[in-house]
């Protein structure tokens, strides 16, 4: 009588090495080799390392996806998705088996970051100028618009009269703030109601967008001046910017006449 293990020593002598097996995908299926692994005691594919790359801006998004396109021969792009985002997007080259991906994680411009950081907050004097200090390169007459403003260093320093005033005449327009310096000596002055910024949305990006910003002086109910900062344009110009953005990718990847491109923001 054979003994158990003698048998299956036999039966594995007689196993095949290699066996070709189907691989069903999301569309179609394909055919690979298994190769029969002692230790899982099963017929195992061989694992591809299929890497996930991530990039930062659209230009080097869209240069991965011609390239990865090109290696795989797959010269239209079929079966091949990008999905754009408002934090950045995301690219299969084989929807099919889900091979070939990429994560794009949108960097935004410095300036943008100062931007979004104070829109639609109240802040001291310092804290303004911090960040018309981060946007100087945003703004075209930084130093004159600087000098105007770090009156507001003085004025933060004093106690207001009254609340500062909004007035639009042939002369000026802006805020005037009268206000009692340390001493007695009373003051005014008329400080700018508005200013424009010319900044890159993203980094990598030539392309820059014109901004409007609103300042609004306020009485903080301590007799001490602080500056509102409105920006009602800021959400279309983000919109703007990604728009633009998609505008261009597509136009890099027209050649891939079968991408699928779907824009989620």
């Amino acid at each position: 009588m054979i003994e158990k293990e003698t048998l299956g020593a036999v039966l594995q002598l007689k196993r095949p090495e290699k066996q070709n097996i189907t691989v069903y995908g999301n569309y179609s299926e394909k055919h690979l080799d298994a190769i029969y692994s002692d230790n899982a005691q099963s017929y195992c594919i061989k694992s591809i390392d299929d890497k996930a790359y991530n990039v930062s801006n659209a230009k080097s998004f869209a240069a991965f996806i011609k390239e990865e396109c090109g290696r795989r021969e797959n010269k239209t792009g079929k079966l091949s998705t990008v999905v754009i985002t408002q934090q950045g997007g995301s690219f299969v080259a084989d929807d099919d088996f889900k091979e070939g991906t990429c994560k794009f994680n949108r960097a935004l411009s410095q300036q943008w970051h100062v931007l979004a950081g104070i829109v639609n907050k109240t802040l001291d004097h310092e804290s303004f100028l911090l960040a018309l200090q981060g946007l100087k390169t945003s703004i075209e007459d930084f130093n004159d618009l600087y000098r105007k403003f770090i009156k507001v260093r003085i004025i933060g320093k004093s106690e207001l009269d009254s609340n500062p005033v909004f007035i639009d005449n042939e002369a000026e327009s802006g805020f005037k703030v009268k206000y009692t310096i340390q001493g007695g000596q009373k003051s005014e002055d008329i400080l700018p109601s508005e200013f424009k910024l010319n900044l890159p949305y993203s980094k990598g990006s030539e392309k820059k967008y014109e901004v409007p910003i609103e300042v609004m002086m306020l009485n903080n109910g301590n007799n001490v001046i602080a500056i509102r900062i409105v920006c009602p344009d800021f959400e279309r110009t983000e919109e703007l910017a990604i728009s633009d953005e998609v505008t261009q990718l597509r136009s890099d990847l027209d050649s891939l006449t079968d991408l699928l491109v779907l824009e989620s923001y």
